[in-house]
């Protein structure tokens, strides 16, 4: 599913108020093949962070966060088959 919260824009060069022909956020599921799910979503108008530019991917066993914005930087937290907590949360 997709919205255009604002309908219309100025135009950064000229000022006129113009229709807006590009969404403002977007929310979809996924299911992969080997059965797993995935839900995908995207903003222009989340508060609190500005061009977060983020991926995470959270498993059985393990997850993993990613950020565009340092390029460099992914966080990573594993835990036991039981659910105990095993080797905590690391970041490289």
């Amino acid at each position: 599913m997709t919205e255009t919260f604002v309908k219309e824009r100025p135009h950064t060069l000229t000022g006129k108020r113009e229709k807006v022909g590009i969404d403002d956020a977007c929310a979809f599921l996924a299911r992969f093949d080997n059965g797993s799910l995935a839900t995908f979503e995207s903003t222009r108008y989340a508060r609190g962070h500005k061009a977060l530019y983020t991926f995470e991917i959270n498993g059985e066993h393990a997850s993993i966060f990613w950020t565009c914005t340092t390029c460099t930087a992914c966080s990573t937290s594993t835990t036991a088959t039981r659910g105990r907590r095993a080797a905590g949360g690391t970041s490289t």
